[in-house]
């Protein structure tokens, strides 16, 4: 808002000011002043800042602007030119002039606080390189195999291929790769990720696997792709005795890794799992099974092959007693056997799933209804897809979020038989990486007005720094600014960035 009329005291300011500027020519460094930039000076109470659009030493003539304060957040604008007699100053200012006297008023060159951008793409974008150790032994057990290349979507080629190997028990080395950023100091977050094949298939050298560690590593975080075992028969009860043994040894794979966190960087309070299909299956148990909830035919005694008792979740493959807690899941095309189980943890969860999966239900069902519903109710007790673990998440008052996939059958994320992930592999990583980053980073900062021309940011910050355009900063911390704004601006914007006390980066603008 431009003002009417100018305060006699306003004039007698600037005449101070641009005394003590123009007629020497010489700055507080004993420079000439400088076009363009901007002179603060304190009259009577009242902080001034004044730009020179031009001047001239010879004949002592200058022009430009000012801003004087007319509220405690705002300044209004006025023209100024000068010229310069003996011992006087004549003075025009918005067309009144003045003939003042000359005077010496402290002044100094305005200084807008130094601002830094923090780098926010940690756990966002790719942005560093990657360093892999393959094949670490986490755990030695019994059973039937640990990796089968093969086709997740294809069932029947997969028990094809499984029946070619021998049924016999035998001693295994249980083996993950570790995938660690390079460059970055302090703990990370860990991603433990799992294959799927229906307990029958697959390996942690998938393309699709291969590309989501290097793809989360690079973006910050510290990933794993693990082998587990594989491998049933036909009959009741025995795919279910495969996916409790896997979950033996995904916890068994976490064991490892905490108890090795100093050792691979690894931050044991942000534990993520992802799997798809048999993966996701298993990701979800090891979130959310207990002792109480195990499967009954984990405890042995029917059936022709599963006499022995399998023994307790934790009590298989290494002697490694650590605790933990995972913060949440991306379940990809996976079910629970009873949903109730998603009461026993605080465990948020991303779910992907098409519509018209005909190996893991979508909603409820059978699994393998492609083979045909007697076959189906053979294998598998009825499972639950990811419309009702993210139905009785949401219940739970867990944070969930679903993405359906109209059309879309089983795993969705690849193509052909080399399984090269395509475009649905894509937004997967991106949904992924921002659901894993608001559970990373769930208290924001944020910009509040606290009190008049006095903003702070907000949330759990380590470090700011701030950016005012249309207005001058009066002063300024680590948590707030002081502003006094332009009134004729035509934008008033403040941004702040700094981090948090993980060393992520953020960034956050207000327009005001």
């Amino acid at each position: 808002m431009r003002h009417s009329c100018i305060k006699i005291t306003f004039l007698t300011a600037l005449t101070a000011i641009i005394s003590a500027l123009v007629p020497s020519c010489k700055g507080p460094d004993g420079e000439a002043p400088e076009t363009g930039c901007w002179y603060t000076a304190k009259f009577e109470g009242k902080q001034y800042f004044v730009n020179f659009e031009s001047f001239s030493a010879s004949d002592g003539t200058a022009r430009g602007v000012y801003y004087v304060p007319v509220s405690d957040t705002s300044a209004a604008r006025h023209d100024f030119s000068a010229e310069f007699g003996r011992r006087r100053l004549n003075l025009e200012t918005d067309g009144v002039s003045r003939r003042m006297k000359l005077s010496q008023l402290p002044y100094s060159k305005y200084a807008a606080p130094e601002f830094t951008m923090a780098d926010t793409s940690m756990f966002r974008n790719p942005f560093c390189k990657v360093k892999v150790t393959e094949n670490i032994c986490y755990a030695k057990v019994r059973g039937y195999w640990t990796s089968l290349p093969g086709v997740e979507a294809e069932v029947s080629k997969a028990f094809t291929q499984g029946y070619v190997k021998s049924f016999r028990h035998k001693d295994l080395d249980l083996k993950m790769d570790v995938y660690q950023p390079e460059g970055l100091e302090g703990k990370r977050p860990l991603i433990l990720f799992m294959h799927g094949g229906a307990f029958y298939v697959g390996d942690k050298k998938e393309p699709a696997y291969v590309d989501f560690c290097r793809h989360f590593a690079s973006m910050g975080y510290i990933t794993a792709s693990i082998n587990y075992r594989m491998g049933f028969h036909l009959g009741k009860g025995e795919i279910e005795r495969a996916g409790y043994v896997a979950l033996q040894d995904a916890h068994a794979a976490m064991r490892f890794l905490v108890s090795h966190a100093d050792e691979y960087g690894i931050d044991t309070e942000q534990l993520f799992v992802a799997g798809s299909s048999a993966g996701s299956i298993t990701a979800l148990n090891l979130a959310f099974m207990t002792e109480k909830d195990r499967p009954e035919s984990s405890h042995g005694g029917k059936g022709l092959f599963n006499g022995n008792d399998l023994g307790p979740i934790d009590g298989s493959g290494n002697d490694i007693k650590a605790k933990f807690h995972i913060k949440a899941i991306a379940n990809m095309w996976g079910a629970v056997s009873n949903p109730d189980i998603i009461h026993n943890s605080k465990t948020d969860i991303v779910s992907f799933h098409g519509d018209a999966d005909n190996v893991v239900p979508y909603a409820e069902g059978y699994p393998f209804s492609s083979a045909g519903e007697a076959i189906s109710q053979l294998l598998s007790e009825k499972m639950y897809g990811s419309v009702c673990i993210d139905s009785t998440a949401r219940a739970c008052g867990l944070k969930s979020r679903m993405y359906s996939f109209a059309g879309e059958g089983h795993a969705l994320n690849t193509t052909g038989k080399e399984k090269t992930p395509n475009a649905n592999h894509r937004l997967i990583k991106l949904k992924i990486a921002d659901f894993f980053f608001n559970e990373i980073m769930p208290v924001q900062a944020r910009i509040s007005w606290e009190a008049p021309g006095k903003y702070t940011v907000n949330g759990k910050v380590e470090s700011a720094s701030w950016d005012v355009e249309g207005g001058f900063v009066l002063a300024h911390d680590r948590k707030g600014v002081q502003v006094l704004w332009m009134e004729d601006a035509p934008i008033h914007r403040l941004t702040v960035s700094g981090t948090y006390p993980n060393g992520l980066g953020y960034c956050k603008s207000k327009g005001l």
